[in-house]
């Protein structure tokens, strides 16, 4: 049987309004008498009743938070945010509820009825429907992992993140690329590579080269095996540098270069994005651009929660986190002793 305010009152010999007034945060209360409601309610093993919370100050206390499903590629990243979403969505006393929608596009959101708010995880690939479905929203709601124009996004560095990767590389001296990108008219594919190759032609006043493969990134390390083998097999000419629009297609490429008897990173330097736990495993370890997925899942949860209690719904507010390259051993200088052949 559910433990009640009733009986945390006649346990503390307090009235039923002012237990229930500490439990909400609304009491005008001593500090003193606020934590030893809660310590007490703990003790005793209270559970709110969200429904009659709800009613009586028309919210439910639960937040949504719409998930690309499993035929998408997620790894560490993904789980990093939804950690940052997790802890921020208990610190501020919310309930999170978990939906999936499918083909990178959110078809339907649904349980308006009683969300307090909608925590999107994108990329969103189709704009156009996408934005359909968004004007059909009436609770505030927020869009992580990508920038649509008329709704308050948080979003990865994306652009600069890869700039930075391409001034490393370029002080390494190297000149000559592979880019491997995941579906070509990804978000998220084509900022790395905006990114990459406006840095190249604004701040290298030497000649360059960069070539981009895009695969299906859902195949994880072998489509970047696959990539790389496409190119070994059309001659390795001048390249010296390999960069993976995230980990996995960089790992893919770089196993494949070692299997064939090419070295990592003597004759290719091979990096790649997100900074997952494989870069530290795989050898040489992996140079990568680390997102702050902790971060933008908190920013995220507190953007919705500012939005909730303003009761705002039409809000445009944009929200980037930081990007930060983490260099290893799959970098190196160019030799100029060893130039490749």
């Amino acid at each position: 049987m559910s433990v009640t305010i009733r009986e945390i009152a006649r346990t503390l010999g307090l009235s039923e309004s002012t237990v229930s007034r500490a439990l909400t945060g609304k009491a005008t209360l001593k500090t003193s008498t606020i934590e030893r409601v809660k310590k007490t309610a703990e003790e005793l093993g209270y559970v709110p009743n969200l429904m009659a919370r709800g009613l009586a100050a028309r919210r439910s206390g639960i937040i949504g938070m719409a998930v690309p499903t499993l035929e998408y590629p997620h790894g560490e990243f993904y789980s990093r945010v939804l950690h940052g979403v997790e802890q921020t969505v208990t610190r501020l006393g919310y309930h999170l509820l978990y939906f999936p929608y499918r083909n990178g596009t959110a078809s339907t959101i649904p349980y308006q009825s009683f969300l307090d708010g909608i925590l999107l995880f994108g990329p969103l690939s189709n704009e156009e429907t996408s934005s359909a479905v968004l004007e059909k929203i009436h609770i505030p709601v927020v869009i992580l992992d990508d920038n649509l124009p008329d709704y308050p996004s948080v979003f990865s560095q994306n652009r600069e993140g890869a700039s930075l990767l391409a001034r490393y590389l370029l002080s390494l001296g190297h000149r000559q690329f592979l880019f491997i990108g995941g579906p070509e008219n990804h978000p998220t594919v084509q900022q790395r590579e905006k990114g990459f190759r406006e840095t190249l032609r604004k701040e290298c006043s030497d000649p360059t080269r960069i070539e981009s493969l895009y695969v299906d990134w859902r195949e994880d390390h072998h489509a970047g095996r696959r990539a790389m083998r496409k190119i070994l097999q059309s001659g390795l000419d001048e390249l010296t540098a390999v960069v993976g629009a995230n980990d996995m297609l960089a790992i893919g490429a770089l196993l494949e270069l070692r299997e064939n008897g090419i070295s990592v990173p003597d004759r290719v330097s091979v990096a790649g994005f997100d900074d997952s736990l494989a870069c530290e495993i795989v050898s040489p370890s992996l140079t990568s651009v680390r997102q702050a997925g902790e971060d933008m899942g908190e920013v995220a949860v507190e953007l919705l929660h500012n939005f909730i209690t303003e009761e705002i719904t039409n809000s445009r507010e944009k929200v980037s986190t930081q990007t930060r390259l983490i260099t290893r051993q799959s970098t190196k200088r160019r030799s100029l002793d060893n130039p490749p052949s």
